[in-house]
Parts: structure tokens; sequence; C-alpha cells
């Protein structure tokens, strides 16, 4: 079986700092990104776009713009419902790969908790878009490592879920270019596990005051 390629062009749903992260990291390794947002006439973004070369377009032209699209925003359900409407519906995602980003968290006075144990983001991202292809990768990790991570441990190991194995694929040659190891665990609901290591990496920054790690996996 030969590796699958890299995607052409990708449209990046979010203008915070994963987004951004993410879509310079695509285009340092010889992807076309551009960022979609709300926010298409703001002067910091307008900066960044011209300290970057990266487009800043909306959100229903970076769904169009991307044979692949990553979601990058806040992963509370009404907030992630709302930029898929605005970004076309489900038929602008179908036949896509969606990387979902997102954790679908709440915060109280005990710090982060998921919304649903039940009921995954990922898997209710799927449910949305039918037509679309969602892998669960990146949301286990902080943005300063998610592109090109160096760590003294060497590559730390990115867990992955989706359903179809073609998109599955195609995320992990994203992660390969990005200096990654990967590991596929297994279809969408899988997503429930990777959203409740988020927790755990959180409450491992929070207890020991510095973000800068990353999970692995030691195997004979």
């Amino acid at each position: 079986m030969t590796n699958p390629p890299l995607p052409t062009h990708v449209g990046v749903l979010g203008s915070g700092d994963v987004g951004r992260v993410l879509a310079a990291g695509l285009a340092h390794h010889g992807i076309e990104a551009v960022l979609g947002t709300r926010r298409t006439g703001d002067a910091d973004l307008t900066a960044w776009s011209s300290a970057t070369g990266i487009r800043v377009v909306s959100f229903a032209e970076a769904t169009a713009f991307g044979d692949t699209v990553i979601l990058a925003v806040r992963g509370a359900d009404h907030a992630v419902g709302g930029v898929l409407d605005v970004a076309g519906g489900p038929e602008a995602f179908a036949g896509k790969v969606v990387i979902d980003v997102t954790n679908p968290l709440v915060f109280g006075e005990g710090g982060p908790s998921l919304e649903s144990t039940e009921v995954s983001g990922g898997e209710a991202l799927q449910e949305r878009l039918p037509g679309a292809h969602v892998v669960k990768a990146f949301n286990t990790v902080g943005n300063t490592l998610m592109v090109d991570p160096q760590l003294p441990g060497g590559p730390p190991v990115m867990f992955i879920a989706g359903d179809d194995e073609d998109a599955v694929a195609r995320v992990g040659a994203i992660l390969d270019a990005f200096g990654w190891r990967w590991l596929n665990v297994g279809g969408i609901e899988r997503s429930r596990e990777l959203e409740s290591l988020c927790i755990l990496w959180v409450a491992i920054g929070s207890r020991s005051g510095s973000w800068d790690h990353a999970f692995t996996l030691l195997k004979n």
C-alpha cells in the first residue's frame, strides 16, 4: 500500500492561536492553506496575513477552498454548530476530510470538564456532517507543539480516530510531515477517550505549571 498524498488545499476554520499555528505549519510544509474567520477585516489578522502570506477569508470561503478542512474553533456544541452553519451547512463539507481539533469543554471552578461523556464532540460532528469524513486529531496537545514538536524523548505520538480509513491515512500524512508519530485508535467513537485525554493534558499542565508536554506510547 502506497502512502496517501498530502492534501493540496486546506481550509482552516478558526483564527485563534490553534488555527494560525496549523495554517502556518501547513504553509511551511508546502501545503496551500487559507484561514477562515468571522473577523475578515480585523487589523491583527490582516497583519498576520501580510507576515505569513496566508489569506484570511470567511468560513464559507475557507470550506469551499479546502479538499481538507480543519475545525479549530471553540469546541462547545453551540459554537461548533454556529460555525458549520455560517460555513454553508452539511452540504458544504460533503466529500471532504474534516480534521476535528476541538474539545467540547465547559469551564467551572475546578477547571475544564467535558460537556458530555456519553457522546463525544467528534461523534456529534460526524453526525452533523454525514457526507464528510471526520477525523479527530491534534486535540491532545497544546498549539506550541502541534507542528514539528521538539522534545527530549523524541517525537511524541498523536492519537487519532475516524471511521474512514483513507481519511485517517490522509491525516496521518499531514502528521508525518509535521514530525509526529501517530496511531489510529479506531472509529470516531474513540473521540470520547481522546477528548478525555485532553482533560488529563490540562491537569498535568495545571499541576506542573508547564504546558510543553505531549503523550507517547511505548511498546515492544
